[in-house]
C-alpha cells in the first residue's frame, strides 16, 4: 500500500512516490537551520547535564528515577543511545527529531488515505511544513512530541488493522504501541477517546463492542498517566499562586487556549517560545467570549454535518480532545511561564489541518481550467510560505543566547526570558552583558525578586560584593521565601565572617526548600568551620537524604566524621565520594590520606606504634606521592623494629 494517494484529478502529475519525495525534500530544506542548532532551554537537564546518559548503570535509572520534573523514560532512552553514539554533538539529536517529524507527517497522509479522507497529501505537507511545529522539532527536549506522535499514529494504524482482522495479535499490537507512546509523553492518553471519535465519524455511532475494547486502553492510560502526575506533583510541585484557579477560571483559560491554538494554525505569527501569561479574571466579561465562541463554532459544525459532512466537527473534536491534558484543568509546571505553548498542539493540529485540506482538495476537484490551476497554485504558495516561516523560526534555536534574546524581544514582559538570558550570559562569563540584561528587565519589572537575585550574582562575580549584598537583601524583602537569595546572601556573609547571620539565612533557605543538597552542604561547611562537628555531620546526612549522589556531601561528611574521631565511618564516606566523583579522585585521596596521616601522628605521639604504623601505611596507600608520609612510615617501622628487637 502506498503511503498516501494524492487526488489525481487535482494533481495529475503527482504519483504517491513523487508526493513522498516532494514532501520529504521540502521538509528537510525548511528545517535545515535546525540541524545547525545547539542545545537550548532545558536541554541541559535532559541531555548535556544528565549524568545518567553517560553510563550503562544510568540506563535503568532513566526508567526508575524521573529526570527533572518529568517522566519520559522512552525519550530518555533514545537520548542515552544517542549519547553512546555521538556524545553531546547536537547535530545527531536534531537530525533524529527531524526524521521523526517527517515520519509523523507522512503517516498523517497515510492514515487519512486509509480512512478514505480526501486531501491526505496536502494534509501531510501542511503538517510537515507548518511553523507552529518548529518548537517540537528544533528543540531537542521536545523529542517527546515527535516520538510520542509517531507512536500515537502507529497506534491508530494498528487499531484500523485490528478492526479489519479482529484477532488477539492485532489488539495486543495496539496496546503495545499505545503504552510506548505514553512512555514517551503522557498527552497521548486521549488515544481511546480518539478511536471512539473516529468510529462515530465513520458510522455516526459507537458500538458497545468498540466501547468495551477501549476499556483496557483507558486503564493503561490511567496507570501510566498517574505516574506522570505523581512526578509532576512531587518533583515539580505545581502549587502556589501561579496555579491557584477556580473551576470557572480554568474554563476561561481552556476556552482562550483553544482559540489561541486555532489562531496560530490559521496565522502563525508571531511565534514565541514563551507567550505572555494571561491575567485571568472571571469578573471581566469579554474573557467569556473565548469559550463561548469556541463552543459556538463546535455547535455550528455539528449542526451543519448533514450538509458539509462530519469531518469538520470531528476534526475540531479531535483538536479539543488532544489538547485537553494541556488546557489547564489540571495544574502543571509549565503554567508558571505561560498557559500556552506551540509544542502542546503538535498532534492536536491534525484536527483542523485534515478537514481544511479535504475541503481545499475537494473544492479544487469541482472546478475546471483556470480556477483549478489557481487553487493548486495557491496550495503550492501556502506550502512555500509555511516552509519559509519554518526556516526563519528554526534560526532562533541556534544557541541558548539567541533563543533567549528572541524571547526577550518578542515577550519583553516575561521575567523568565530576562532571567534565563542573564543566566546564559553569566554561565558564559559575559558578566557586563548579563548585568545589562538584568537591569533592562528590572526597568520593566522592578518588583521581580528573581531578576534582582540574578543581578546580585553577576555583580558579586564582578567583585562588587557590598552592592551584591544590598541587592540580595532587597530581593528577600520583595520575596521573603526566595531560597536562592537567602543562600547567596548567606555565602556572602560567611565570606565576611558574619557567621551568625549567615547561618540564619542558610536555615531560612532550607525552610523554604529542604531538597537542595548544595544548601545543606554550605550550612554544614559553615558549622564545621565553627567547630560544631556533630551538627555539621547532621547537615551533611540530611543533604544526602535529598541527593545521595552529591559527592561534596560525602567528602565533607568524611572530614567532619574524622574531626569527631570516627575514622572507619569517615573511610566509608570518602569511598562513596570517590564513587560519585571519580574525576575528583586526586583531591579526595589527598584529603583522605592526610586524615590517616594525622591519626598516625597522634598514635605515634601516644606511643601506640603498631596502630600508628597501620595509619601511615593507609596514608601512603592513598597518596604515595607524599615524601612526608613515606618518611613517617619508614621511621615508625624502624622504631617498632627497635622496640620488638631482632627476630630469632
Amino acid at each position: 500500500m502506498s503511503a498516501f494517494s494524492p487526488d489525481r484529478s487535482v494533481f495529475p502529475f503527482t504519483s504517491p512516490r513523487q508526493a513522498v519525495v516532494l514532501i520529504s525534500l521540502a521538509t528537510v530544506l525548511a528545517y535545515l537551520p535546525a540541524l545547525r542548532g545547539g542545545f537550548v532551554f532545558d536541554d541541559g537537564i535532559y541531555v548535556t547535564e544528565n549524568e545518567k546518559l553517560r553510563t550503562w548503570e544510568g540506563l535503568p535509572r532513566l526508567w526508575t528515577e524521573p529526570t527533572a520534573a518529568a517522566y519520559h523514560p522512552l525519550v530518555m532512552t533514545t537520548f542515552w543511545v544517542e549519547y553512546q553514539l555521538w556524545g553531546y554533538q547536537p547535530f545527531g539529536y536534531h537530525l533524529n527529531n527531524l526524521l521523526l517529524h517527517l515520519a509523523c507527517s507522512l503517516w498523517v497522509g497515510r492514515l487519512l488515505t486509509r480512512l478514505k479522507a480526501p486531501g491526505g497529501a496536502l494534509a501531510a505537507a501542511l503538517f510537515a511544513l507548518h511553523p507552529v511545529h518548529v518548537e517540537s522539532v528544533a528543540w531537542v527536549t521536545e523529542r517527546k512530541d515527535v516520538l510520542s506522535g509517531l507512536l500515537f499514529l502507529l497506534s491508530l494504524s494498528a487499531w484500523l488493522a485490528f478492526e479489519a482482522k479482529r484477532n488477539v495479535g492485532s489488539y495486543l499490537l495496539v496496546v503495545l504501541l499505545f503504552a510506548l507512546s505514553l512512555l514517551a509523553k503522557s498527552s497521548t492518553c486521549m488515544f481511546p477517546v480518539v478511536v471512539l471519535l473516529i468510529a462515530w465519524w465513520k458510522r455516526g455511532r459507537v458500538t458497545v463492542l468498540e466501547a468495551l475494547l477501549t476499556i483496557p486502553l483507558f486503564l493503561i492510560a490511567a496507570l501510566i498517566g498517574s505516574v506522570y502526575w505523581w512526578v509532576e506533583y512531587h518533583v515539580a510541585t505545581p502549587i502556589g499562586p501561579a496555579y491557584e484557579f477556580s473551576l470557572l477560571e480554568r474554563c476561561l483559560i481552556a476556552g482562550r487556549a483553544l482559540c489561541f491554538y486555532l489562531g496560530k494554525l490559521a496565522w502563525p505569527y508571531p511565534l514565541m517560545p514563551i507567550y505572555p501569561r494571561w491575567e485571568i479574571d472571571a469578573r471581566v466579561w469579554w474573557q467569556f467570549l473565548y469559550p463561548a465562541g469556541f463552543i459556538g463554532l463546535w455547535v455550528a459544525l455539528l449542526a451543519a454535518r448533514s450538509r458539509i459532512g462530519a469531518g469538520a466537527v470531528t476534526g475540531l473534536s479531535f483538536f479539543t480532545v488532544m489538547l485537553l491534558p494541556a488546557l489547564g484543568f489540571i495544574s502543571y509546571s509549565y503554567q508558571r511561564f505561560s498557559f500556552v505553548g506551540d509544542h502542546f498542539q503538535y498532534l492536536a493540529s491534525i484536527g483542523p489541518i485534515a478537514p481544511a485540506s479535504a475541503a481545499w482538495v475537494t473544492g479544487t476537484a469541482r472546478v475546471e481550467g483556470r480556477a483549478r490551476n489557481l487553487s493548486v497554485a495557491m496550495m503550492a504558495l501556502a506550502c512555500a510560505v509555511l516552509a519559509g516561516a519554518t526556516w526563519r523560526q528554526c534560526g532562533i534555536y541556534r544557541d541558548n543566547v539567541t533563543y533567549w534574546e528572541y524571547n526577550v524581544e518578542q515577550n519583553p514582559n516575561s521575567k523568565f526570558s530576562y532571567d534565563h538570558l542573564g543566566q546564559c550570559l553569566f554561565n558564559y562569563r559575559r558578566f557586563e552583558e548579563a548585568e545589562r540584561v538584568y537591569r533592562a528587565g528590572l526597568e520593566r519589572l522592578p518588583e521581580e525578586a528573581d531578576l534582582l537575585f540574578g543581578l546580585a550574582r553577576v555583580i558579586a562575580q564582578e567583585g562588587r560584593g557590598e552592592e551584591a549584598v544590598q541587592h540580595l537583601r532587597e530581593a528577600i524583602r520583595m520575596e521573603p521565601t526566595h531560597a536562592g537569595a537567602h543562600r547567596n546572601l548567606a555565602i556572602a556573609l560567611a565570606a565576611r565572617g558574619e557567621t551568625k547571620e549567615a547561618e540564619a539565612h542558610f536555615r531560612a533557605a532550607l525552610e523554604v526548600n529542604k531538597k537542595p543538597a548544595e544548601t545543606w552542604n554550605d550550612l554544614g561547611i559553615l558549622l564545621r568551620g565553627q567547630g560544631r562537628f556533630l551538627e555539621a555531620v547532621e547537615c551533611f546526612q540530611e543533604g544526602l537524604r535529598a541527593d545521595s549522589k552529591f559527592a561534596p556531601l560525602w567528602f565533607n561528611l568524611g572530614l567532619s566524621l574524622a574531626d569527631l574521631g570516627r575514622i572507619p565511618e569517615a573511610d566509608r564516606a570518602f569511598e562513596r565520594s570517590l564513587e560519585c566523583s571519580p574525576e575528583d579522585s586526586q583531591r579526595i585521596r589527598q584529603a583522605w590520606a592526610e586524615i590517616h596521616h594525622q591519626e598516625g601522628c597522634e598514635l605515634r605521639d601516644g606511643d601506640r606504634l603498631e596502630e600508628a604504623l597501620r595509619e601511615f601505611e593507609r596514608a601512603v596507600e592513598l597518596w604515595p606521592r607524599s615524601g612526608d608520609y613515606q618518611r613517617d612510615l619508614q621511621v615508625t617501622r624502624e622504631s617498632l623494629k627497635e622496640r620488638t628487637g631482632p627476630k630469632n
